[in-house]
This record gives C-alpha cells, structure tokens and sequence, in this order.
C-alpha cells in the first residue's frame, strides 16, 4: 500500500503555503509517471483559516487524520517484523540563502 501524509497548509508569517494543492500537483505527476498513492491522510493544520473556503478533500483518496484517530481503536495487536523490514522512505530538501564556502 502506498500512501502520502501531510497538513492541510501552512504559515510562513503571514504568507499562506497551501500545501494540499502542492501536494496534489506532485500526486498528478506521480499519476502520470505510473505512481499513484492510494490515500493520502491530511491533517488539518490550518482548518477555518483555510483561504477559499477549505481544502477540497478527493473522494475515494483523501482522508482527515482526526476522522481517523476518533475511529480508531485505541488497542491493538502487536505487529512483529524483521530488523530489516523498511518501514518507510522519507525524503526531506534543506535549502538557505547562503553557500557553504
């Protein structure tokens, strides 16, 4: 199973990130190269402040992390796996303003 998780937007000051539509953009490519998530789970970070009315949920994909803790058993069963299982592959991008000379 392949998924994306993220907020919903974010605030740089008072510049607005609407990182939904990022995220959407990346997915249509993914899309388009072969790839596809199957869910992707978003936090609701921003919520009411959200500019254009709120974040435009794709049915079938998309789902509130809140929606999904409130449903969410609160036991579960452990789930043993190898020392060498990957559990996940995180790509993050540092960039300044400044080289490093």
């Amino acid at each position: 199973m392949c998924w994306s998780m993220g907020a919903d937007g974010n605030f740089r000051g008072t510049k607005f990130i609407d990182l939904k539509s990022i995220v959407d953009e990346a997915l249509e490519y993914c899309g388009s190269q072969g790839f596809s998530p199957e869910h992707v789970v978003l936090l609701n970070h921003v919520g009411a402040r959200y500019p254009n009315g709120g974040v435009k949920l794709v049915p079938g994909r998309d789902k509130s992390f809140s929606e999904l803790i409130a449903a969410a058993d609160d036991q579960c069963e452990v789930e043993w796996v190898d020392a060498e299982d990957p559990l996940f592959v995180l790509y993050t991008r540092y960039t300044n303003e400044r080289t490093n000379e």
